[in-house]
């Protein structure tokens, strides 16, 4: 476990269940992780995350959204890596389309 000890990670728009595993490594790894979605409210968005909520000393929540500039600063502030998953597969559909 003592891998990220110490070491703050941000995880970018953990609605999806697969982003919500990436987000259990790190803690039981030992990070600090702030993860952001874009509503922290909306049941859909958050009702699998709950159970995270056990290790509340080292999983810290923030609301931020693609298109709002800025609105990733405190999230992201202090952390030794990010991770944005969706970003990833969004850029690879906007490429698939442009391809001829």
């Amino acid at each position: 476990m003592t891998a990220g000890v110490g070491k703050f990670v941000c995880v970018i728009e953990a609605s999806s269940f697969i982003v919500s595993w990436l987000i259990n490594l790190f803690l039981s790894r030992g990070y600090i992780v702030k993860s952001t979605l874009r509503d922290l409210v909306d049941p859909r968005r958050m009702g699998h995350l709950r159970s995270l909520e056990g290790l509340a000393k080292r999983l810290y929540w923030f609301k931020a959204n693609l298109v709002e500039e800025g609105s990733f600063d405190a999230a992201i502030d202090g952390c030794d890596c990010v991770s944005i998953q969706h970003l990833r597969f969004f850029l690879v559909k906007l490429m698939t389309r442009r391809s001829p």
